[in-house]
């Protein structure tokens, strides 16, 4: 009788050796697959760690450019707020208080503009800052969270608002020295006739404005919250 017939169990045994070895032999083959898996997923956890740490790293750097920036302005208001304070008359110190405010290096490009306001080259720069000023305030807005961001913003729009309401009624003022000598009118003559006081007006709801805005940044839990997202500290995926 043939032997195979006569010990089936041995038989069984036997194959399940084979596939036994078989099976670890399949592994062994596929282990270089299986570590060149395991190391592209550990590169790409890498590089999205180290984009994740260039993007927040990016953002503090944006938000302290531009809380020096603002800072500068809070400082050179703080000193100045005082020469500010209105009297319901012709501003006939405008254009130094238009120079006090741009004595920064920031703003220190359009201090010229005030003394010759029909120069197009000076209008050009001031324009440009003042643009240049509004996307800062929007910029803000988007990199500190919350109304942080926004009390920021307002302060920066309140700024370039004050600047150009006293641009504009320095234009004005001119206008009224210049009728005023020509048609011999005194200088309440020329406020009247060339509708001064809707220009002052506007130049003083600016003033506040800012005044309203630069409180509200010198709050202590408000330069506490800004500074605190000036900071790279944290959990790097919040």
């Amino acid at each position: 009788m043939d032997t195979e017939s006569e010990n089936p169990e041995k038989q069984n045994d036997n194959r399940g050796i084979v596939f036994f070895i078989a099976e670890e032999t399949m592994d062994l083959t596929n282990l270089p697959e299986y570590i060149s898996a395991i190391v592209a997923i550990i590169a790409l956890l890498i590089s999205c760690y180290q984009a994740r740490l260039s993007n927040k790293q990016s953002l503090l750097n944006r938000r302290l450019n531009i809380w020096i920036t603002v800072d500068k302005l809070m400082s050179v208001y703080a000193k100045n707020a005082k020469n500010l304070e209105y009297d319901d008359e012709p501003q006939m110190a405008i254009d130094l208080l238009f120079f006090w405010l741009t004595n920064t290096t920031y703003l220190q490009s359009i201090s010229a503009s005030i003394n010759k306001v029909l120069d197009a080259d000076l209008q050009l720069k001031l324009h440009l800052k003042l643009d240049e000023m509004r996307s800062l305030a929007m910029e803000a807005k988007f990199c500190f969270k919350g109304k942080s961001g926004d009390a920021i913003a307002e302060f920066i729009e309140a700024y370039q608002s004050l600047l150009f309401s006293m641009y504009q009624y320095q234009i004005l003022f001119n206008k009224m020295l210049q009728n005023a000598k020509e048609y011999q009118w005194t200088l309440e003559q020329a406020s009247e006739k060339l509708c001064e006081p809707d220009q002052r007006r506007d130049l003083f709801e600016k003033e506040n404005a800012l005044a309203a805005s630069y409180k509200t940044l010198c709050q202590q839990n408000k330069r506490g919250a800004i500074q605190r997202q000036i900071k790279l500290a944290g959990p790097i995926w919040r």
